[in-house]
């Protein structure tokens, strides 16, 4: 079994800062809603490592929409940082986003409740 770097307080500034550079080299930017471990971890409030970053949402012009599918440049700064970072391929996935009816109230006013991370 491959084993992958892991991402930790110490590196999840730097490996969002590396899918920020990947996506301005594709001339494209990117309004994330993270939700789980990697939340918890961005916001200081536990310092577990963990194995990826789960998507809620993608802020789109200012409405959110499914993170599932990501969207093409996402999806190749995704993998540019995997490569440079040793990380798993689906380290940043949208896999929570099925879940989003029954973990959030998802109306209008939700944005504001949330802490949307650009890139």
């Amino acid at each position: 079994m491959l084993q992958y770097m892991e991402i930790t307080e110490e590196t999840l500034d730097v490996i969002l800062g590396a899918l920020a550079e990947q996506l301005r080299s594709l001339a494209d930017q990117a309004e994330i809603v993270v939700i789980g471990g990697s939340a918890l971890t961005a916001l200081g409030l536990v310092k577990r490592a963990t194995k990826d970053v789960d998507l809620l949402a993608i802020a789109d012009n200012g409405e959110l929409r499914p993170a599932e599918p990501l969207p093409e440049a996402l999806r190749i700064a995704r993998d540019r940082v995997a490569r440079d970072f040793d990380l798993d391929e689906n380290w940043l996935n949208g896999g929570p986003t099925d879940r989003k009816y029954s973990v959030v109230p998802w109306s209008a006013g939700i944005r504001e409740t949330l802490m949307v991370s650009r890139l």
